[in-house]
């Protein structure tokens, strides 16, 4: 959308003449807005705030676009009703919650809630000032020796040689080389910690990608008849083609017990063995993979996801959202109709949080995005527009009615 555009549309928006899609439009792009310093400016501009506002002029502005959020959430609503289908709106009031973080760059403090909060006259939870940092790239390396390198705090550059590879690495990943026939089958072992993520490329060409406390063991190379590695956590795989030699997951919950095992020739898809989020579950974006559980095997298609039952049965369903499945990667929270408690699971892996019910967990569900870049505090007050409170209290993330 061109400056032109979205400048004659915002300003639409704050004088009350948007439609429902026009609005739309507005808070989608306001969403984008929220992390790039080019439509800052343009919004700062746009609202003829250039220095920082007094407390009358930030009052304005925060009633106008307050006033035309409850509107437009008002229209929206009736457009559904008369409309009789469901349609996915739920991510709007995050966008207009994030105006909170977007316009606090451009010099004007907003505080906007949702509709929700405004009719119960309810405030937003005063979150403590000491503040909890995302996650990042945080890794330890187990060589086959058995020394350990903590790869947040190693250089660039090439960091051991173990028999005839070389490990190397690289802002935020580490890759395999091999330098003439292995062998020995020698492993390793990489594990991130709560709030952690790495990427490294294997050997063979693979590429994987794990999540906050996870693990794989690996062989350092790919000497014999298959590629066989062991996951537990969660990671996404891109797997080298080469089909003589088939690529295997062995899945494993964290007390060790067998969970399945993925079998692949060369595709892209996503395990989750998370112990707390129940059955394993493999997700298919491309290619095609067979499950192997302890009493049954099936295959999977893409965009179908199987989940694999403590008992050793399988289940497989195409009805998957896979921009939810790989929004950890993609560096997003992806929320659609997601349960508190599930919430609460995610951002405890990833900002290191111990989560704390005061009484019993109240019963929301939530949808849209949010980045994980954010500090523990700004999540949380996109939450708090569903009508659900917190505070931050040292290593403790309590929930309140």
């Amino acid at each position: 959308m061109s400056s032109s555009n979205i400048e004659s549309l915002f300003q639409k928006y704050l004088q009350n003449q948007c439609t429902p899609m026009e609005a739309e439009q507005v808070l989608e792009w306001l969403e984008q807005a929220s992390y790039s310093p080019e439509q800052k400016e343009l919004i700062s501009r746009m609202l003829g705030e250039v220095s920082v506002p007094t407390q009358k002029e930030e009052e304005n502005v925060r009633n106008r676009l307050k006033q035309q959020l409850d509107l437009t959430l008002q229209k929206i609503d009736e457009r559904e009703n008369n409309s009789g289908q469901l349609i996915h709106f739920r991510w709007l009031r995050f966008a207009a919650a994030a105006l909170l973080f977007l316009f606090a760059g451009a010099g004007v403090y907003l505080w906007i809630q949702s509709n929700i909060t405004a009719q119960t006259g309810k405030q937003l939870a005063v979150v403590s000032n000491k503040d909890i940092a995302p996650g990042g790239n945080k890794a330890v390396l187990t060589l086959a020796d058995g020394s350990k390198l903590i790869l947040d705090e190693t250089a660039n550059g090439e960091l051991a040689t173990q028999g005839s590879t070389k490990l190397i690495k690289l802002d935020g990943q580490i890759a395999y080389a091999e330098n003439g026939e292995q062998s020995d089958e020698l492993y390793n072992t990489i594990t991130t910690p709560i709030g952690g993520q790495y990427q490294l490329v294997l050997s063979d060409g693979t590429y994987v990608w794990l999540n906050s406390a996870s693990s794989l063991r690996f062989p350092i190379s790919f000497p014999g008849k298959e590629r066989k590695v062991e996951l537990m956590g969660e990671g996404y795989f891109e797997v080298a083609k080469n089909p003589s030699k088939p690529f295997k997951v062995s899945v494993q919950y964290p007390a060790g017990e067998k969970g399945t095992e993925v079998k692949v020739l060369g595709t892209h898809f996503n395990i989750n063995s998370y112990k707390e989020e129940g059955p394993i579950k493999t997700t298919l974006l491309e290619g095609a993979v067979q499950l192997i559980s302890q009493s049954e095997t099936r295959v999977l298609n893409p965009g179908e996801q199987g989940s694999s039952m403590a008992n050793g049965s399988l289940k497989v369903t195409s009805q998957v959202d896979l921009d939810q499945v790989m929004a950890w990667k993609n560096g997003l929270f992806n929320f659609n109709n997601t349960d508190l408690q599930m919430v609460m699971r995610q951002l405890s892996r990833w900002y290191g949080v111990d989560v704390v019910y005061e009484g019993n967990p109240p019963l929301r569900e939530f949808g849209g995005e949010i980045q994980r870049n954010l500090k523990l505090s700004q999540v949380l007050k996109l939450l708090e527009t569903n009508e659900v409170h917190f505070r931050i209290e040292e290593n403790k993330l309590i929930v309140t009615p």
